[in-house]
């Protein structure tokens, strides 16, 4: 899905998964993200797609109703 679209039409496309996310769509998501992606929050400081996976099916099992939401892209 990534090799034909632009740098900024992945961001978007990753932003719009995000957004998106359930349990059901993680999949989707993941395909969007690079191998070594690196992904930091308050709680996690973390390297790569197995990984980042874990963390956010983790959160699907253990909390109710989780949501994101996409305030804006930069670049």
């Amino acid at each position: 899905m990534t090799a034909q679209m632009s740098p900024r039409g992945v961001a978007e496309a990753y932003a719009d998964a995000y957004a998106n996310l359930t349990a059901e769509t993680l999949d989707q998501l993941m395909g969007l993200c690079a191998d070594q992606i690196v992904f930091h929050d308050p709680f996690n400081d973390i390297v790569g797609k197995p990984k980042l996976r874990h963390l956010l099916g983790d959160m699907f099992e253990n909390v109710k109703s989780p949501a994101f939401e996409v305030l804006a892209l930069y670049g």
